[in-house]
């Protein structure tokens, strides 16, 4: 086992770190603005469309009503020789069940989907809670660690020798002696003056 750490860049976790801080701040960013939009789709189907849909329930069947009263005052007073003379009360009163169906299917709908909305918006709350978790107590504690690593790799790195030097980091070159040649170069000065 080696004597000494290889650190061969301290700079790396100092560059890290706020790539960390940037996730951290984008991912609470986006967990909030989702559960915010979820919030605010319920809020509109429970707070406006269903009682929008309600009240058109009400004033459809009141113009179904008037439809009706109509029909049956042109029926009292028609004709027996005008047949026809009641098609378009009769169209009416169609077009207002329809409406009347229209609305009470609508509002059956919001009341449908705002259920649905309500229990996917608590399954994603469930979910992502693990994440939100490890965003604001995991993810503090991890950059404190990166920190505390950094500055035991750059203490590491500035650490003095016994003779008061500091010694130069590993992985990076050593200086040579200038009076003291590499033995590979003497043998190949050698090699060149017996040739």
């Amino acid at each position: 086992m080696a004597d000494r750490a290889r650190v061969h860049s301290v700079d790396v976790l100092a560059r890290f770190r706020p790539a960390v801080v940037t996730f951290v701040e984008e991912c609470s960013a986006a967990i909030v603005s989702a559960e915010a939009d979820a919030a605010r789709v319920v809020m509109r189907i429970r707070g406006e469309r269903e009682p929008y849909w309600k009240k058109q329930i009400r004033v459809r069947e009141d113009e179904l009503k008037s439809a009706k009263s109509e029909l049956a005052m042109k029926k009292i007073m028609r004709d027996a020789d005008d047949a026809r003379s009641d098609i378009d009360q009769v169209k009416a009163v169609n077009k207002a069940r329809r409406r009347v169906e229209e609305a009470q299917e609508k509002h059956r709908l919001c009341k449908q989907w705002a259920r649905k909305l309500e229990k996917e918006q608590s399954d994603f709350r469930g979910q992502v809670s693990a994440l939100k978790r490890v965003l604001e107590m995991d993810m503090p504690r991890a950059l404190a660690e990166l920190d505390r690593m950094s500055q035991a790799l750059e203490d590491y790195t500035t650490m003095a020798t016994p003779s008061g030097r500091t010694k130069a980091p590993p992985g990076s070159p050593k200086k040579q002696s200038k009076s003291a040649p590499d033995s590979s170069d003497s043998g190949q000065t050698q090699n060149e003056g017996a040739s």
